[in-house]
């Protein structure tokens, strides 16, 4: 029998305000919108793509999931929309209505604070526009809500921006991020004897029981989670491969819940040191197959920082690898059974070197 936290409340109720409480919440402050307005990454893509389209824009309907501040919105009308919603499913809504009367004294804008599965409009859009991209693309499973919407409120013919993503898989030689992640838990571990040595004169409590338990827990966090980076292209060993592409028009559900195990093989450019794995995604703006310069967002270490940065997927050893090594194995990327919101990454991979081939190794990463 399961008993609920709010006797007034049902189930799906509850996991409702988890959900709002865990990861909606956050996206109600300024300072956190702010750190995506300073993305100019983001910012230019996302004007270049909308002010690009507006002979495709011009007298259309267009609707903004998840819209923020309602710039993109605000940008869709500049642009030319006859009609747009921003729907917005925190109190960021309030601050999107005042940004939006301020920029848009006609009133094309209609700002609605509810959650995009709650959405209903009395007619279906020509144009969505979204930015629900997450760490690694799929981190947050903002995807989901918006094949939802997409699937009941968008025409036929309808578009999709961004119109496709991808994600990419890359080993990294960036040793300031390892030493430093293995020094916080290097220090975190070595904590532990003079706090059960305190416990046990103060005491008289032996907890020498738990120390490899602790030190197991502090290898689980720093090793087995992966990291927000910032890298540059001197950090990647050799070109990242893609892993999963994704047509926003035609997604499903079940194609959004991760990346199927997928081979992967990399050939060392350069002598390095590799640390681990790096993910990071672009994503495409296109209107149709015709397109043959859309507007490209990337997060690659190649193409300059971003909010999203990339994700590190430390080893727990260095692996030295020499011009020509090569390195292939396979990797899939899953929800964790505690939220929809997180993932994890596992990876198996083999070193063909030069001079000599190790055994299959293997590893998984929580990404929170």
């Amino acid at each position: 029998m399961r008993y609920a936290l709010n006797p007034n409340q049902t189930e799906a109720a509850e996991a409702k305000q988890r959900d709002f409480d865990c990861y909606f919440s956050s996206y109600a402050y300024l300072y956190h919108q702010k750190e995506m307005l300073q993305d100019m990454q983001r910012m230019d893509a996302y004007h270049g793509a909308i002010m690009g389209i507006q002979d495709h824009i011009q007298g259309k309907k267009v609707l903004d999931i998840g819209a923020g501040t309602g710039i993109l919105s605000i940008w869709a009308k500049i642009a030319g929309a006859q009609k747009v919603w921003a729907v917005e499913f925190t109190d960021m809504a309030k601050y999107a209505k005042k940004l939006c009367k301020a920029n848009d004294p006609d009133g094309v804008i209609s700002v609605l604070q509810q959650s995009a599965e709650e959405v209903i409009l009395d007619s279906r859009v020509d144009i969505i526009v979204s930015e629900w991209m997450g760490m690694f693309l799929l981190r947050e499973s903002m995807l989901d809500s918006l094949i939802r919407v997409r699937d009941r409120l968008l025409k036929p013919d309808g578009l999709m921006m961004p119109s496709h993503a991808t994600m990419y898989w890359g080993l990294t030689s960036n040793e300031y991020e390892y030493d430093k992640l293995k020094s916080e838990m290097d220090e975190a571990t070595q904590a532990w004897r003079p706090f059960i040595d305190q416990i046990a004169d103060k005491y008289g409590v032996k907890l020498h029981a738990l120390s490899s338990d602790y030190a197991q827990e502090q290898k689980e966090y720093y090793i087995h989670h992966s990291r927000w980076v910032s890298l540059g292209s001197e950090d990647v060993v050799c070109p990242g491969v893609p892993v999963k592409h994704i047509n926003v028009k035609t997604v499903t559900l079940k194609q959004a819940k991760g990346v199927e195990p997928t081979p992967f093989r990399f050939e060392a450019t350069k002598d390095a040191n590799v640390t681990g794995f790096l993910g990071w995604f672009d994503t495409t703006f296109r209107v149709d197959s015709t397109d043959t310069d859309p507007v490209v967002l990337s997060t690659s270490p190649k193409a300059g920082p971003t909010h999203w940065g990339q994700q590190f997927f430390p080893f727990e050893k260095t692996l030295f690898l020499k011009k020509g090594d090569i390195i292939e194995g396979t990797m899939e990327m899953f929800r964790s059974n505690f939220t929809q919101r997180t993932y994890k990454v596992r990876a198996t991979w083999k070193l063909l070197g030069v001079d000599a081939t190790t055994p299959t190794k293997s590893a998984l990463w929580h990404i929170e």
